[in-house]
């Protein structure tokens, strides 16, 4: 039998999980979308993606600086990216 890992979620995941896999719903179905593209500049046929990562971004930065419901270990990619990308000038110190 091979050993496999399950991977260990932090506390809280299940509050964020159905927003971010909606979020993730989204960018598949803006990025399939041919039509937007026709007749726009390639930066301008980004916007979409742009705005959904962005919403993404925020909704992290609400959850763990305004409402404080979620951990720094759900804010944080491998510990070392902030996903919602706020300088670290700007964080607190937890």
């Amino acid at each position: 039998m091979l050993n496999v890992k399950k991977r260990q979620y932090p506390n809280g995941w299940h509050t964020i999980k159905a927003t971010l896999d909606d979020f993730e719903i989204d960018m598949c179905i803006a990025r399939a979308k041919d039509e937007q593209r026709r007749g726009k500049r390639e930066v301008e046929a980004f916007w979409p993606l742009v705005q959904i990562r962005y919403q993404q971004s925020r909704y992290i930065y609400d959850m763990f600086y305004t409402r404080k419901i979620i951990s720094k270990e759900l804010d944080t990619r491998f510990n070392t990216i902030c996903i919602c990308r706020v300088p670290k000038s700007k964080l607190e110190a937890i």
